[in-house]
């Protein structure tokens, strides 16, 4: 089992050698590049826990920057916090190492001990840095066990996530994102619960260490790495200090690779052994229902309401609208795609039953009066779903899947 995924990209092919060989003699996978092109290729076409990149790709040129726009590209991709970087160079140009360093999030600089010959380079000094690197900031535990109580769990994500990419390269993906997410773990379990309505999966996992032992089970949830962010920030805006009482869903750890991205969150004061209110709804009676679905709205989701804003006039109709997409400019392009001219007469023509009706957008946008009302805005959910509710043995009730959750 490898240690890492690194990429070297550099112009000299001595160099690009030495790199190599040094990296895979202490369990590192390497790839290389030569030139600006081939590693945006690399980048773009795999995931990588370290790129280590010469400051300068064509060597006669004093002026050329190539590695710096390598740099300039991951940031621009969002791989700043999925891919460390570290820059490698012959030249002691201070204001491209201050560029490197305060533009592009680079780890380390380390200068090369002459242009053609690699004899004075300080191999373990260089081998150190890596080392650190991984150990202090990529945090991924390759050699991890991984058991999916469903062996087809990563084609799941893949088919459903990462449909463009290579079936090898993206479960490749869904598993370092399980070696990142859990990199101080010895080995975990992990079973799927549900796949959510925004795409989302989510899973129960228990983490195993040999130093300490069976940990409490945890919930994670993996989308798209966009997806995760902005749940992330929804997360910190509306749900931490706000939701649960004693019972809060915590978010304990967020971690991405380049397309996928993952949040574990642990139930604390979990009773165990809990359900999906999709599956809790089948299996009790109507009182133990309505008393759970109490429990939801009085006491986990109780400061988002007592929190509510002041009481103002709402257009609910308009106001439902935009919630849904229901916007008359969705709905001409839809009945354009549908019926082409015919979606701007007062009525449409139906070819198959030879028979007209009236065009939709000429009632609901046209004649319809404002639903004008006083309301509250409180913090809600967004998409408070029977497999986004959990239920334990004692009937405490908790959210999850936070990407939808706004005022």
């Amino acid at each position: 089992m490898n240690k890492g995924k690194i990429l070297v990209v550099d112009d000299e092919p001595l160099w690009l050698n030495t790199f190599k060989r040094f990296l895979e003699y202490e369990g590192y996978c390497v790839s290389t590049a030569s030139n600006y092109d081939e590693a945006i290729y690399q980048l773009e076409n795999d995931c990588f826990h370290l790129v280590i990149v010469d400051v300068r790709l064509v060597d006669w040129d004093q002026d050329n920057e190539e590695g710096l726009q390598i740099l300039k590209h991951m940031h621009e991709s969002n791989l700043d916090h999925v891919t460390q970087k570290i820059v490698v160079t012959g030249y002691g140009d201070i204001a491209r190492q201050r560029k490197a360093f305060t533009e592009y999030n680079v780890l380390d600089f380390i200068p090369k001990e002459g242009d053609e010959k690699t004899d004075g380079f300080d191999r373990y000094e260089f081998i150190h840095l890596v080392e650190d690197a991984f150990a202090n900031h990529i945090r991924v535990n390759p050699s991890m066990e991984i058991q999916f109580a469903d062996e087809m769990i990563p084609d799941y994500i893949t088919r459903q996530l990462l449909p463009d990419q290579a079936i090898d390269k993206a479960r490749e993906e869904t598993i370092d994102l399980f070696d990142r997410l859990f990199y101080d773990r010895t080995s975990i379990v992990v079973t799927q619960i549900t796949s959510g309505n925004s795409g989302s999966f989510l899973f129960e996992v228990e983490p195993f260490s040999e130093k300490r032992g069976q940990a409490q089970p945890v919930i994670v949830k993996i989308n798209t790495h966009e997806n995760i962010i902005r749940e992330h920030e929804k997360y910190e805006d509306f749900v931490q200090g706000y939701i649960g009482g004693a019972r809060n869903t915590n978010k304990e750890r967020i971690t991405c690779t380049k397309n996928l991205g993952g949040i574990i969150y642990s139930l604390l004061g979990y009773a165990g052994e809990f359900l999906t209110f999709s599956d809790y709804y089948r299996l009790n009676d109507a009182r133990r229902i309505s008393a759970t679905i109490k429990n939801l709205f009085t006491d986990t989701c109780q400061r988002w309401y007592e929190n509510r804003g002041k009481k103002r006039k709402v257009n609910l109709s308009q106001f439902y609208r935009s919630q849904l997409g229901f916007t008359e400019d969705n709905l001409r392009k839809a009945l354009h795609s549908l019926f082409g001219n015919w979606a701007d007469d007062e009525r449409i023509y139906f070819q198959e039953i030879k028979k007209e009706f009236p065009n939709p957008l000429f009632w609901p946008f046209t004649f319809e009066k404002p639903i004008l009302l006083d309301v509250f805005t409180a913090v809600t959910h967004g998409d408070m779903n029977g497999n986004n509710i959990f239920i334990d043995r004692n009937e405490n009730t908790w959210l999850i899947d936070f990407l939808g959750t706004c005022e």
